[in-house]
């Protein structure tokens, strides 16, 4: 079946990232190496950029339940495996720029790095596609070229979509952030953590599917649909990095009001 390679390349790719990664723990990189972030950095926008892709050709060809199934999948995967790992995204290091834990320098760098693996994903995932392995692979370097590719949500209004990123991206740093810090899930095993979130990531994913792609992630969506036609540069531009972007500041920002709303005991312990 055409599934099947399609999950063998899912899985080849995130476990020979993984293994990679694995080997990157070398004592002659100290911990606080920027080369050493660099390529876990790119380690891990190739897993995520590459494994998306191919998780696209599964929702062309098998519909909505086996992409919902993947995306669940993904996330748990990138919460289990990534974990004291900066997320591929340059949200990630500019909020790190903003609360003063990370050099302007270091974070303008990691980022052009995400970028431009996110860009070279699409080189990688087109050489497993061009050997056609599946029927399903067949022409699709071809369909998923820029200036070949289509946005699927070119006839979307470009606020609605920008709207979409925007919510998605601040409601999910939120509440992401609320579960890794509840004081009853901390105290029990991770895994029920990693599962609910898993879990609202791929509500949230499958809720702006049709407004702008649910990807709240940059780097992401310019690796998968930069250069498609449907939108042009600065609309893109504006939808998935203004969008994203903003909607992470504004979750960072609004954060620890809502902490100390929602847990104020933990907000008295602390400050006692």
């Amino acid at each position: 079946m055409a599934v099947l390679v399609s999950v063998a390349v899912i899985l080849g790719t995130l476990l020979t990232g993984d293994l990679v990664r694995n080997l990157l723990v070398n004592p002659k990189l100290r911990d606080d190496s920027l080369i050493k972030k660099i390529l876990l950095d790119s380690i891990l926008a190739l897993e995520l950029c590459a494994s998306s892709f191919e998780i696209g050709v599964i929702f062309q060809n098998y519909g909505m339940v086996a992409w919902t199934f993947c995306v669940f999948f993904s996330t748990f995967y990138q919460l289990s495996r990534w974990r004291g790992l900066a997320m591929p995204s340059t949200n990630t290091h500019l909020l790190d720029c903003v609360l003063g834990s990370k050099s302007l320098m270091e974070g303008l760098i990691r980022n052009v790095v995400l970028v431009l693996v996110g860009l070279l994903a699409h080189r990688y995932i087109t050489t497993i596609w061009n050997l056609e392995l599946s029927l399903f692979h067949k022409g699709r370097s071809l369909e998923t070229s820029s200036g070949i590719c289509v946005s699927p949500w070119e006839g979307v209004p470009i606020l609605h979509s920008f709207a979409s990123e925007f919510i998605g991206t601040c409601f999910l740093g939120i509440v992401i952030q609320l579960i890794l810090e509840n004081p009853t899930l901390a105290n029990n095993d991770p895994k029920y953590s990693i599962v609910i979130i898993s879990s609202i990531v791929t509500v949230a994913v499958h809720a702006a599917l049709r407004i702008s792609g649910g990807l709240f992630n940059p780097v992401l969506a310019t690796a998968l649909f930069g250069g498609c036609l449907g939108h042009t540069k600065m609309e893109h531009f504006f939808i998935y990095w203004v969008g994203s972007t903003l909607g992470a500041l504004f979750g960072m920002y609004f954060y620890p009001s809502l902490k100390k709303k929602i847990y104020p005991q933990a907000a008295k312990d602390k400050s006692a």
